[in-house]
C-alpha cells in the first residue's frame, strides 16, 4: 500500500491532479487494519458508516433550502 501511495502522491504532483491511486492505497491501509475483526463488527462497522453518510447528505440538502439562491446555484454547477 506503501507503493501505492508513494505512486499516487508522485503522480498527483509531478503530472496532474486527479489520480485516485492515493485514494486506493489509504482505503487498503484502512481495509487492512480491519482484516482480522469478527464479521458482526464488520457489518456494525459498515451499517453505522452507512447511517453516518445518509445522515450527512440529508443534513446538507435540509440545510441547502437556507442558503441564498446565488450559492444554491454554485453548488448546483459544482455538483
Amino acid at each position: 500500500m506503501g507503493w501505492l501511495i508513494l505512486f499516487g502522491l508522485a503522480h498527483a504532483y509531478l503530472l496532474g491532479s486527479g489520480d485516485i491511486l492515493v485514494t486506493y492505497g489509504m482505503y487498503g491501509l484502512l481495509v487492512y487494519l480491519c482484516r482480522k475483526l469478527r464479521p458482526r463488527t464488520l457489518l456494525v462497522l459498515g451499517l453505522l458508516t452507512i447511517v453516518v453518510a445518509s445522515a450527512s447528505l440529508t443534513s446538507y440538502g435540509a440545510g441547502l433550502r437556507q442558503w441564498p439562491p446565488a450559492q444554491v446555484e454554485v453548488a448546483r454547477e459544482q455538483w
